[in-house]
Order: C-alpha cells, then sequence, then structure tokens
C-alpha cells in the first residue's frame, strides 16, 4: 500500500488510534492496533443474529486493518508521503458527460432510527415498498424503498435498503448533494451494490459518477438544466 493516505483516511486515524498520524510512534502504534484488533474482532459479534451488524463488524475490522497498513507504509518511509499523482481527465469529466441510473441498490448503515424519514420525509408512514419518493427539487429523481427492508435494529444499528433512480436530465452533482444532506452526521457508511463508500460528499459524487457514466451526450441530444 502507498504511504499516500488521503483525508479521509487521516480522520479515521484519529478516530481509531486517538492521535494524528504525525503524533504516533511505532511502539505507540502497536499497542493501540492490537488493542483495536481485540475489540473489534468480527468475532466479538457472532453472538448476534442481525447479519447487518455481523457484516460492519467485519468492515471496521478490515477498516482498522487497512489503516494500519497505510500507518506502517508511513513509517517504512520515514513519515513521508509519496506525492499524490497528477489528476488525469477521464471522459466522466467532460462536460458532455452522461450520468443515470435505473434503480441502483444501495444500502445505508446507521445508527439513527429515524434516518428513513429523512431520505423518505412523512411518506415513509404510508409509502409501500416498491413505490418511489420523487426528491425534491429534481425532475426525475426518485427513491424507492426495497421491498426486501424489514427494519430490524440490534443494538440501535440498522440498515436501510433502498434504489436510487434518475435520468440525465437531472444534474448528479444535485442528487450526491441531496443524498449526502440526508446522511450528513446519521450515516455510518454507505454500500452501493457490492462497494462499502464512507459518508463524505467527495466520495460519494465520485462513486456515483463512476457507477452511473453512461457515455458522452449526443451533439443533437439537450444538456441537463438544474
Amino acid at each position: 500500500m502507498s504511504a499516500s493516505l488521503s483525508p479521509q483516511d487521516h480522520e479515521d486515524i484519529r478516530k481509531y488510534y486517538g492521535k494524528r498520524l504525525e503524533d504516533l510512534t511505532p511502539e505507540t502504534f502497536r499497542v493501540i492496533h492490537r488493542q483495536l484488533q481485540q475489540r473489534y474482532h468480527p468475532d466479538n459479534f457472532e453472538k448476534y443474529d442481525d447479519e447487518a451488524v455481523r457484516e460492519m463488524a467485519l468492515d471496521r475490522f478490515k477498516r482498522i486493518e487497512a489503516l494500519a497498513a497505510g500507518i506502517q507504509a508511513w513509517f517504512a518511509t520515514g513519515g513521508q508521503a509519496s506525492p499524490a499523482p497528477t489528476p488525469r481527465e477521464t471522459p466522466m469529466d467532460h462536460p458532455d458527460a452522461v450520468f443515470s441510473a435505473h434503480k441502483l441498490r444501495m444500502e445505508i448503515r446507521t445508527s439513527d432510527k429515524d434516518l428513513k424519514y429523512r431520505l423518505f420525509r412523512s411518506y415513509f408512514r404510508w409509502l409501500d415498498k416498491g413505490e418511489s419518493y420523487k426528491i425534491p427539487g429534481l425532475k426525475t429523481a426518485s427513491l424507492i424503498l426495497d421491498e426486501a427492508y424489514a427494519g430490524s435494529s440490534v443494538g440501535f444499528q440498522e440498515s436501510v435498503k433502498l434504489y436510487v433512480t434518475f435520468g440525465p436530465e437531472d444534474p448528479i452533482e444535485q442528487v450526491a448533494a441531496w443524498l449526502y444532506a440526508q446522511l450528513q452526521g446519521q450515516a455510518t457508511a454507505i454500500l452501493i451494490g457490492e462497494n462499502r463508500f464512507s459518508v463524505n460528499p467527495a466520495e460519494l459524487l465520485l462513486a456515483l459518477r463512476r457507477i452511473t457514466y453512461r457515455g458522452l451526450r449526443s451533439p443533437d441530444a439537450p444538456a441537463a438544466t438544474a
């Protein structure tokens, strides 16, 4: 793993290790890492019947191990990060790039039992699973509550499963911004397909752009408008 750590990595290091990366010594790192392994090992969560809790424990353990590898690489280079790669323009960055999604499956992990009301507003009380809720301020973007969503929770951890749909006429930046505004400070992780993402506006937008990119707009096609 490269010694170059992202801002999210630095934030998570402070969260789990209780210190900035620059304030860690190899010995302090080894002691805290051993404690984290003992505390968050997935075997400690096998007593829970809820699969979402076990998956979240495994995700957290993997995250801790990934951070540990990054910290070790940092020490190996004498505390010097590798230069950040020069950004390369991709087709997704083109002004005529088209993004759309039809029932893109998302799973939101949260400890806030009211998050579903933030997403679906008061409609959640009568919205049947499989019916769509239009995202305010956008033309076609909508959410659909997954029919498999049962709303069960263990230890105040809940997994809200839903689908996101939006068309080329819906600016993807606005779709991502609306989702982040509902999840900020409320969700612990986002799963899109099989991939797990942090609740971070830049990471969420990049993930959506990568997954929903459909190519470049035809010269004769109208551009998306806000």
